[in-house]
Formats: C-alpha cells, sequence, structure tokens
C-alpha cells in the first residue's frame, strides 16, 4: 500500500517541464480516466452489477450461481418486441462481451494520456539543455528571500547562455537527423509532444466511437448521446438475456433466463461523459499547438515574446530611467539603457529558449523577473573548462552549488540530478530505485554496486580482487595479485597467483610458484628456481651435490660476492683474485 501511495504521489508531483495544457492531457485526464474506472470496477465485483430473474424452483444458492455464470460468461442482448429465442449461432453473435472488460480499458486508455510526456522527458535533455532543472530552480526562486535570489538567478542565466553560445554549433543528437533539428531540438521534440496529444485524442475519440457504436454522422454533426436510444439498441442495454447448463440427476438441463444489467446505466453515463471531455480537450490542445508553433517558430512571435518578458522586469514604454515605485515587486537589477535594443536583440533568440523562458513564465508565474534572467544571459558567461580566470569565471564557480549546477568538461549539468564521469553526464537515477553515487571509470555507480578496477558489479560492498569481487569473509576465497584462488585449508596463505598451506611439508613457495621440492635457490639475476637439498645446493641456480663437472666459486663481482658455478676444469681462485683460471695453465692462485 506505501509503495502504491508513493507511486501515486510522484504522479501527482509538479513537473516544471510542461503547461496546464499538457497537464490536463497526461495529468488530469488520466486521473479523470483512472477514477472512472475505479468506479466501475468497484460497482462490478462489489455492487449489484446484475440480477437475474430466475424459476421458482431455484433456490437462493441456484440464484447466486445462475447470477455469477451469467456475469463470468457474457449475456446477449433480445428486443423484448421479439418473444422468440434465436438460435445458439446467433445467440453468441449478440453476446456482450465488454462490459468486464469495461474498467481494464479505461486503465489502458489513461495509460495512453501519459506516453506523450514519456518521450518528452526522455529526449528534451537530450540537446544539453536541463529544461526541468532550470524550469524548477526558477519556481523555487520566490521560496528564497532578496539576498538569495540574486545569485541564484545568476546561475540560471549562466546555464542558458551556455546553451546560447553554443547553439550554433549543436550538432542532431540522433544520427540521420538533420542538424538543423538538433539546433532546435527543444522546440521540435516539445510540438511533436503536442502533436502526439492530438493524435492520442483522436485516436481515442474514434476508439470511443467504434465502441459505442455511433453513427459517424452523429460523431461530425456533435449530436452523439442526444437522443440515442441505448437501451433498447444493444449498446448499453438495460435487460439481456443468459444461457447456462445444469446437470441434473443425470441428464442436462438448459435455462434462458432475464438478467438486468445496472451497471451499464453508469457505464453510459462514465463513456458520454469521458467523450465530451474529449472532444473539448482536443479543441483546447490543436489551440495550445497551434500557439506554440507561432511562439517558437515565427520571427514576429518571438519578438513579441521578448516584448513581454522584458516588459516583466517592470519596464516601461518610455524607457523612463527612475526605478519602479511597487511596494509589492522589486526588479532585481538596473534597467538597460534602452529597451528597444534589448527587445531586439533577444527577438532572435533560439526557439530552444524561447520554450524554456515560456515554460519558466508559465511555471514559476510573475513572482519571478524574466527580464533578470534574459538580461543575465546577454551580460553572464560561464567558464566550464575554458581555462579562463576573470573574475566572471571565479564568481561562477563560487556559484555552482546555490543551485545544484556544476562543471562537466565544458556543459553544465545538475548534481543532483546527474553525476559527472570522465567528462560525461550521466542521470543519477538508473534504474533500480537506488541513485547513483560515484563513478567506477567512466560509468555512474550505484549504492549496491561495487566497482573493481573499472568493472562494475552488482553486489553490495562487495570487496575487491583485481577485476572480481568477493567477499574477505569467505573462507574459502583467497585473493592473491589481483587474482581469485579457492582456499584448500583455512590456513592457506598466497604464492603468487595461487595459494598453499605452508604447514604442509609437501608444498613450498618459490618466488611466485608453488613446488613440491623443500627449497628455493636465488640466482644473481633474481631468478627463483626450486630444487631439492638432498641432492643439490644453491649456487646461481641448483646445481647437484656430487656433479663431476660443476663447482661452486664464491667471486667478487661488480662490488659484490656471488656464487658462480664453474667448470672443474677450471681453477677457483678467490678474493682478492675473483677469477678462474685453466688448471692446465695456472696450477695455483
Amino acid at each position: 500500500m506505501d509503495q502504491i501511495i508513493g507511486l501515486v504521489s510522484n504522479y501527482a508531483k509538479p513537473r516544471y517541464e510542461d503547461d496546464f495544457v499538457d497537464r490536463l492531457n497526461f495529468q488530469y485526464t488520466s486521473y479523470i480516466f483512472g477514477f472512472s474506472a475505479l468506479v466501475i470496477g468497484y460497482n462490478t465485483y462489489f455492487g449489484t452489477s446484475i440480477r437475474c430473474w430466475t424459476p421458482a424452483e431455484f433456490r437462493d444458492g441456484w440464484s447466486e450461481y445462475a447470477r455469477d455464470y451469467c456475469l463470468i460468461e457474457n449475456t446477449y442482448y433480445l428486443p423484448l418486441e421479439d418473444p422468440n429465442l434465436p438460435p445458439a449461432e446467433q445467440r453468441e453473435q449478440k453476446e456482450l462481451t465488454y462490459y468486464q472488460w469495461v474498467q481494464f480499458i479505461l486503465v489502458f486508455l489513461a495509460f495512453l494520456f501519459y506516453l506523450p510526456y514519456l518521450f518528452w522527458k526522455t529526449v528534451n535533455w537530450w540537446s544539453g539543455l536541463q529544461v526541468r532543472s532550470v524550469v524548477k530552480a526558477s519556481v523555487e526562486l520566490d521560496k528564497t528571500n532578496m539576498k538569495e535570489r540574486q545569485p541564484q538567478m545568476e546561475k540560471i542565466a549562466n546555464h542558458l547562455y551556455q546553451f546560447v553560445d553554443h547553439g550554433g554549433h549543436r550538432k542532431s543528437p540522433i544520427p540521420l537527423v538533420p542538424n538543423i533539428i538538433g539546433r532546435n531540438w527543444v522546440a521540435v521534440t516539445y510540438i511533436i509532444t503536442k502533436v502526439l496529444f492530438v493524435i492520442n485524442l483522436v485516436a481515442q475519440l474514434i476508439l470511443i466511437h467504434i465502441f459505442l457504436g455511433f453513427r459517424w454522422g452523429d460523431f461530425f454533426s456533435f449530436r452523439i448521446g442526444f437522443g440515442s436510444n441505448w437501451i433498447n439498441n444493444g449498446i448499453f442495454p438495460r435487460q439481456t438475456m443468459c444461457d447456462f447448463d445444469i446437470r441434473n440427476k443425470g441428464s442436462i438441463q438448459q435455462y434462458s433466463i432475464q438478467c438486468v444489467l445496472p451497471m451499464n446505466m453508469l457505464n453510459e453515463k462514465i463513456f458520454l461523459i469521458l467523450f465530451y471531455w474529449l472532444i473539448v480537450l482536443l479543441f483546447i490542445t490543436i489551440y495550445n499547438l497551434s500557439r506554440s508553433i507561432s511562439s517558437f517558430f515565427l520571427f514576429t512571435s518571438r519578438q513579441e515574446f521578448a516584448h513581454r518578458m522584458l516588459h516583466a522586469g517592470y519596464y516601461d514604454h518610455s524607457d523612463s530611467p527612475n526605478e519602479t515605485t511597487s511596494s509589492e515587486k522589486v526588479p532585481l537589477i538596473d534597467r538597460p539603457v534602452s529597451l528597444n535594443s534589448d527587445q531586439h536583440r533577444f527577438s532572435s533568440l533560439s526557439p530552444d529558449l524561447v520554450v524554456i523562458l515560456s515554460l519558466i513564465a508559465k511555471n514559476a508565474g510573475d513572482n519571478v523577473s524574466i527580464q533578470k534572467i534574459i538580461t543575465e544571459i546577454a551580460e553572464y558567461r560561464i567558464c566550464c573548462d575554458s581555462g579562463k580566470k576573470t573574475e566572471k569565471c571565479t564568481k561562477f564557480q563560487n556559484l555552482t552549488e546555490m543551485l545544484g549546477f556544476s562543471c562537466c568538461a565544458n556543459q553544465i549539468y545538475t548534481t543532483r540530478e546527474n553525476i559527472c564521469c570522465e567528462g560525461k553526464v550521466y542521470e543519477r537515477d538508473r534504474g533500480g530505485g537506488v541513485m547513483a553515487h560515484s563513478c567506477c571509470s567512466s560509468q555512474p555507480l550505484r549504492l549496491d554496486q561495487t566497482c573493481c578496477s573499472g568493472k562494475i558489479h552488482n553486489i553490495i560492498s562487495g570487496d575487491c580482487c583485481g577485476e572480481q569481487v568477493y567477499f574477505r569473509r569467505d573462507p574459502s576465497l583467497i585473493c592473491c595479485n589481483s587474482t581469485l584462488s579457492n582456499k584448500t585449508t583455512p590456513n592457506d596463505i598466497c604464492c603468487g597467483i595461487t595459494s598453499y598451506n605452508p604447514l604442509s611439508n609437501s608444498n613450498h613457495c618459490c618466488g611466485d610458484k608453488v613446488s613440491k621440492l623443500d627449497s628455493c635457490c636465488i640466482t644473481n639475476s633474481g631468478e627463483f628456481k626450486d630444487y631439492d637439498s638432498n641432492t643439490h645446493v644453491c649456487c646461481d641456480g641448483p646445481m647437484l651435490k656430487q656433479s663431476t663437472k660443476l663447482a661452486c666459486c664464491y667471486l667478487k663481482k661488480d662490488e659484490k660476492f656471488i656464487n658462480t658455478q664453474y667448470d672443474k676444469s677450471k681453477q677457483c681462485c678467490k678474493y682478492p683474485y675473483d677469477k678462474l683460471y685453466l688448471i692446465s695453465k695456472n696450477g695455483t692462485c
């Protein structure tokens, strides 16, 4: 139950990246359809959805059985004027198969209203403009005092300015899509979202029209529901027939009983209200779509928008230098010298910027000085990874935490909703209900994951052994030189990349290898070689004790004393000579 309440409350929270008409479609209309589904579902399963007129010999249990059977297995419509029952084939054709599924159909239709918004929510940030974060930050400005509002507005302007500054160089985020669309990605996808709302409304109107069996003439003349005799035309009949069989003493008795469907009166009214609501919403959405296209893409509309936004910051038509005397709202910056010059400058703003500024105006209202944000876009530049150390850049770095923005390579991202990993921005919400808290190489790492040498494992609080993950408390595993090895005994320790039991006389560690021999010899070059101490000695490597050809000589070489194997045909002359001589030439040292 808590999860359901949490899901509903999360769905009801403000999105900030839409206008009122969008919310009418994906939020409020979904609520209406969902509530209708609950009412119909409750009436179907807990109310009196069907009543049947049973023969007198039926007891209470028989009557309940007949009612439940007819509710589950469908009834069929037969006009009262026809006293004869049709053949079995015609009865199946006249069955009413929809009324058990009405609530599920409404839930599905409610979900269809959410799909266009899901598309918009998914693609609007692909251009690099964090629509939701910027609008949300602007909405929350009204909750801050005047001292904190100034730097926060500057922060919003920084993000928008970067977007404008790189507008001419942006490419489409999707291959094969023209760059002209990529440079207006937010505006184009927002218009596509509104078009999808219109398509959804038209499709649902046609679907309900077919479902209810309306005539197309009534559909286009808007006479649907007026004068319709749904009680007698089979769309929402009140009285129906139901056939069922009862096994009785070795024989099967067939009954045909008459039933009344009180639920159809409720279904009729709900669908009629929904149908006309969709018609009204369709006209509202089409009007909103046309206004949006005009506002975002027509030069004159953008000029009018800039004029309106600048006047929202308490400019007057005379460009008077006097400050406003309003006691309710005070502009946060001084007036520019000329309103006309600013208006001309901002009338050429990109459609994407017009989209986000209009969303700020619609969501934040007049309490936010849009003029302030627009002016800051022109005067204040952010310096992410630019190498510049100007006063503006230093000031920006000090403001990064106020609105939750920060630099990632040469772009801005929101630290609360995103994370920067090696110059690339990722969403913190990676699915599974757990947020990413840090990076694993170039990928975001969730709290329920472990990073081992740049490789992510879906294990909580694991220990790393190279790229592998394990738990040190596991008595069967040991990590040896970044390689995971299985323990054969509790006393095992590492030898190179494998493990062995030092208490065992059968295995010994020589360098990085486990040997069956009992001793280990280190050569002059630092190489480890194992040998049997019963048969060999260590002299720059294993050497036979009873060798007839080789012997060992302790010589000084390069200021070091080392063991050297030599041929017995020579003579070993130790310090201070430190040389080997042939016996035939030098009898003694």
